[in-house]
This record gives C-alpha cells, sequence and structure tokens, in this order.
C-alpha cells in the first residue's frame, strides 16, 4: 500500500496537535492548582534571578538543600500522580559525580544573573563553599544569548544561560530561538543544526573565545536553551582541547552527522533528565537529535544512566532549575 506525501503530512500535523492538546491540558490543571493554592508554588518564576514577586532566585539558592527538598516534595503532592513507574528502586551513579552535576547545576543557575556583580557573588559563594578560589573572566551577550567564562580552582567554566520566560518577564527572542527550527546546514557536509539554537550562539563566540585557554580543559554547563548551546559549543573548540559537557534539560539540537563529527574527540557528554522534563525530546522532528542516547535520569528519588524514559514527558514545572534539577540532585547527593 503505497501512502502518499499529503497523507503523510496530514498524520504529522494530526499528532502535532494531539501533543499539543495533551500538554496545554496538563499546564491547565497544573495552573489551576497553582491558582487554589499559590503557596504552594512559590518557585513558579525561580528559574529567571530578578523577577520573582515572591521569593527571588538568590534567595532559593540560599535556602539549605533541606528546605529546598521539602518545597518539592511540598509541590509534589498537589500534582496529579506520574503515569508510569521505574522499576529501578536505588541509583547507579556514583556519589562523587552526583556531587558534580550538582555543582554544574549551580554554575548553570549562576548563568541566569544577568549583572556581572551578581554572578561574581554567586561564584564567590560556590568557591567558599568548596573552599576554592573563583574568578569571574567574562561576561558576555546579545539579544538572545549570555554566557560567562570563569575558574573555580583549576576549574575553567563555560556557562550558558537557557530561556528566560516566565508569566512575569520573558525574551521574546531567546522563545524565538526556541521555535526557530530551521535545519541549516554547517560544516561539514551533511550536518544540520537548530537554526534558533545555533545562529546567535554562534555569532556571540567571537566574544567568548578570547576568554577561554585551550591549552587548558573546559566544562561547559547549561540549561534548557543553554544547555543544547553548550553541546553545540563543541564545534567551535579544537578538538584538541578536552572538553566536558554537563547539560540539564537540553533540547536536541543536531543531526547525527553533527555530532559525530565534533564529539568523537577528547569530549565527555552528561546529559541530565528530570523526572518528565520536556524538553529533552523537543523538537519532535527531523532530523535533530541528542549528541548522546544515554543520559542520568533523575527519577522517583533515584539517578540512573539509561537510554529511555518509559512515559510521554510533558512536564514544564520538571523542567525547570531551582524547582526541579536542583533539589532533586541535592537529594541525590546525600
Amino acid at each position: 500500500m503505497k501512502i502518499s506525501k499529503k497523507t503523510i503530512m496530514w498524520l504529522f500535523v494530526i499528532l502535532a496537535v494531539v501533543v499539543m492538546f495533551y500538554t496545554c491540558k496538563t499546564q491547565f490543571y497544573e495552573y489551576k492548582r497553582r491558582d487554589k493554592h499559590p503557596e504552594n508554588y512559590m518557585y513558579g518564576y525561580l528559574d529567571h534571578p530578578e523577577h520573582s514577586p515572591v521569593l527571588g532566585f538568590d534567595q532559593a539558592l540560599k535556602m539549605t538543600p533541606k528546605q529546598r527538598y521539602n518545597l518539592y516534595i511540598k509541590n509534589g503532592l498537589n500534582k496529579p500522580l506520574k503515569n508510569f513507574s521505574y522499576l529501578g528502586s536505588s541509583s547507579n551513579v556514583d556519589k562523587q559525580l552526583v556531587r558534580e552535576f550538582l555543582l554544574a547545576a549551580r554554575l548553570s543557575a549562576i548563568a541566569y544573573y544577568t549583572e556581572v556583580p551578581m554572578i561574581v557573588g554567586g561564584l564567590d559563594q560556590l568557591g567558599l563553599q568548596l573552599n576554592l578560589k573563583s574568578k569571574l573572566l567574562g561576561y558576555v551577550f546579545n539579544e538572545s544569548c549570555q554566557a560567562y567564562v570563569a575558574t573555580l580552582g583549576d576549574l575553567q567554566i563555560l556557562a550558558i544561560r537557557g530561556t528566560e520566560f516566565t508569566e512575569a518577564h520573558h525574551n521574546i527572542w531567546e522563545v524565538w530561538d526556541d521555535l526557530k527550527s530551521d535545519p541549516i546546514n554547517v560544516k561539514p557536509k551533511g550536518s544540520y543544526v537548530h537554526a534558533g539554537f545555533y545562529e546567535e550562539f554562534a555569532s556571540l563566540w567571537p566574544s567568548i573565545a578570547p576568554l577561554l585557554d585551550y591549552n587548558k580543559n573546559i566544562w561547559i554547563v547549561g540549561h534548557s536553551l543553554g544547555g543544547v548551546r553548550a553541546h553545540l559549543a563543541r564545534a567551535f573548540i579544537p578538538h584538541t582541547t578536552s572538553v566536558r559537557i554537563t547539560t540539564f534539560g537540553g533540547p536536541k539540537g543536531a543531526n547525527f552527522d553533527f555530532w559525530d563529527a565534533n564529539m568523537d574527540y577528547n569530549t565527555i557528554i552528561e546529559r541530565v533528565v528530570a523526572e518528565r522534563d520536556f524538553a529533552p525530546d523537543f523538537p519532535w522532528v527531523l532530523p535533530f537529535f541528542q549528541p548522546e542516547e544515554s543520559f542520568y535520569w533523575l527519577t522517583q528519588g533515584t539517578i540512573n544512566k539509561v537510554l529511555e524514559r518509559d512515559y510521554i514527558n510533558v512536564s514544564l514545572d520538571d523542567h525547570r532549575l531551582t524547582s526541579s534539577y536542583l533539589p532533586l540532585l541535592e537529594n541525590a547527593a546525600k
């Protein structure tokens, strides 16, 4: 039986409508619960530092891990039960590695600050906790991409900010970057990248490059849009430089040819995914894939390296950095 191109197109349209309906329905009930119990949803704005009407981003980071996790659990009690059951009962990831993920998440959180004194303060606070000297080497930005380069002890860090989007404030150019999913051809031949994720970051790279020392190892971190741009950043760094990339909820950003050409040399990729976070499966179209099939799944109090999740993942709340990834990592690192 031969299926026409028109039939295939309509099947994709119907599938997209079903996914959008399910997503909107889920978020509608979540917002309805928030309206009824706003005190349980203080973290609504916390992934974006200066715009919280209830509790500031910096205040959230100053909470103890226990306070943060208790609030995560409290929020969870107001959500519907998850429609999947993870069979593993314990973590299979070394505690030291989990603590390194936690550090990467905190460095990613600092990338959401938009003022140099706040970034310096966040780095200094981390340095004091770890008994390491911190130094901000530079903070650069354009309309829809921001990043900082810093040192923490012997670590050379490139942290890239994610999408700034909340009910109270959003950067429309970053949202446009998320949605501008045209595949564009880049080197080498046959490589395609997500236009919105790649173009603005590529235009900012000439400002980032002078801040980096390619003779030293580089640790690239980022959450959400910052996560996928952390993956794409490998293409701009010489293959002779050792690079570690740790991301949280990063979307898919390129095809296999691009990843194969850029990730096979002196590169460690660590993708961390929380519960039913929707972003790692976005965009839901070809030719975009993740640079590494395996990932570290934070779910039901565990963190395990897996190849897939076992349900449709459409949660926006699970995507948040300070109210999902941080408390889950802090709990797993105990």
